[in-house]
């Protein structure tokens, strides 16, 4: 009989509705992972917007959705690139 796995803090993240990659990187004290999860993250809110701009242009012809989908994603850009600079 094989013994049954003790589940990874991973997969206990997942199975209550919390992503995968939150706080591991913390928690193994791994900057790289640490990083690469805020840029995930970046990059899900950044491409949100733009499908949320392109979107509503689209379907129903505000074609201040885009311009004002643009702004948002530069208003992300500058706020990571200080937290950049700062270190955070």
């Amino acid at each position: 009989m094989t013994q049954a796995r003790r589940p990874t803090r991973a997969s206990r993240h997942a199975n209550r509705g919390v992503p995968a990659w939150s706080g591991i990187g913390t928690a193994l004290d791994n900057q790289a992972l640490t990083a690469d999860a805020a840029e995930s993250a970046f990059c899900a809110f950044t491409a949100g917007a733009a499908l949320l701009g392109v979107g509503l242009n689209a379907w129903l012809g505000w074609w201040w959705a885009d311009p004002a989908a643009a702004l948002v994603i530069a208003a992300l850009a500058v706020r990571e690139g200080r937290e950049v600079l700062e270190g955070d």
